[in-house]
């Protein structure tokens, strides 16, 4: 059976996932293949050029003869079923109401917000069904959003294990805290202009910490600015993004994994971290990161923005490494019990297996000569907010355990 996954390759989870899933889906009779919404001019001369399991398609930039070409190789290829990440791009995002009856359709939905719940909502009679990565999601769907909870399916994100195995970690006396963060460099959402007051506030309590920050992404000066404001220079390593297979050493050598987020859905970078026994300190955030963390048992939960807490909290740890030892292994454990590729496969596998057998029930398809934009992608008010206030409202929300 072959089912088209509409999504950009590019550095974040949501193409991770496509690399992760695939070997795995084939395992349950599944070809997944990525079929990016842009033409494919743009990725002659990168790494996802010659990757297994990509389509690449001349696409025009006119929207309709776009979608007109993706919907032809679609029909020609036999695809059975596709998984739409709604509101990520117009193609993707407005996909399910010009499919034949003939496809089934999925939408996973990897974070919360109106981005991507409004689209959702807008295109939920032409999805069989929806996979939201965590609860909260799944909650706010169908209360706020009143998508059918019979469409709702919670499949968590899953890492391999094998590629992020266990080592203990061992700190001999006088040595520093070695703290990381895994992840793109984007304030709004990963809050990580709190890291250097994080590491001001442990050295303010005697704690002299090194962190080490993997990833790239548009704040990064945003970032050197506030270490350089708080006098940490020689606190920070900022590798840039690294290759995918370097990634289990780098984590090897932190004792803890920071994940200040504002706002998350189910973040692999977080389970891939824990597997390796990295002790995980991240922000408390209602039906999401408190479900994958324990608090006392394999990490730390503190209020978002708060550094204070953050600090506090690995300067007890620093000083206990029983607590460490345990918490590192029950990180582990809860990954291999919850959070592995294996289970998250089989449980998209039985999704997908389902939307490609009972297609059509939906209503009839839009003809594509009247084409027109998903109304909840247009420009609203909200994005004139400045981003200084967006940032205060995204942290008192995630405070409340609340979604915008």
């Amino acid at each position: 059976m072959k089912v088209a996954y509409i999504c950009e390759p590019q550095v974040g989870g949501t193409f991770v996932f496509f690399s992760q899933i695939r070997p795995e889906l084939a395992r349950h009779g599944i070809d997944f293949r990525c079929i990016p919404p842009f033409d494919c001019s743009a990725y002659r001369n990168t790494p996802y050029w010659e990757m297994e399991g990509l389509d690449f398609l001349s696409l025009p930039e006119d929207p309709r003869e776009a979608l007109g070409a993706v919907l032809r190789h679609l029909t020609e290829q036999d695809f059975q079923a596709v998984l739409v990440l709604p509101g990520c791009s117009l193609l993707g995002t407005v996909l399910p109401a010009y499919l034949p009856v003939q496809i089934g359709c999925a939408a996973k939905i990897p974070h919360n917000g109106r981005g991507t719940y409004r689209p959702a909502r807008e295109m939920e009679p032409y999805l069989d069904a929806l996979a939201p990565v965590n609860y909260l999601l799944a909650e706010d769907l169908s209360r706020r959003y009143g998508v059918p909870e019979r469409k709702i399916r919670v499949i968590h994100i899953g890492i391999d294990p094998d590629h992020f195995a266990y080592r203990e970690r061992v700190r001999k006396d006088g040595d520093p805290v070695r703290l990381a963060f895994v992840g793109r460099l984007n304030d709004l959402e990963k809050n990580i202009c709190l890291l250097p007051d994080m590491v001001s506030e442990l050295k303010r309590q005697g704690v002299k910490a090194v962190c080490t920050v993997v990833g790239e992404g548009g704040d990064r000066r945003l970032l050197e600015d506030r270490i350089r404001r708080l006098g940490v220079e020689d606190a920070f390593v900022l590798t840039g993004a690294v290759p995918y297979a370097d990634v289990p050493a780098l984590l090897h050598q932190a004792d803890f994994f920071l994940m200040p987020s504002r706002f998350e859905g189910c973040p692999h970078a977080l389970m891939e971290a824990m597997a390796t026994g990295c002790v995980p300190v991240v922000s408390r955030l209602r039906g999401t990161l408190d479900r994958i963390v324990s608090e006392g048992e394999s990490g730390c939960l503190a209020s978002v923005g708060d550094a204070r807490e953050f600090a506090g909290a690995i300067a007890r740890l620093s000083r206990d490494a029983d607590a460490c030892r345990r918490m590192g292994r029950a990180a582990r454990e809860a990954v291999m019990e919850r959070f592995t590729t294996a289970r998250m496969a089989q449980a998209y596998a039985e999704m997908l297996h389902e939307v490609a057998e009972h297609p059509g029930q939906q209503p009839a398809p839009r003809p594509l000569d009247f084409f027109s934009p998903p109304a909840s992608m247009a420009w609203t008010w909200r994005q004139w907010i400045p981003m200084p206030v967006k940032k205060m409202v995204r942290t008192l929300y995630g405070r409340l355990g609340r979604s915008i």
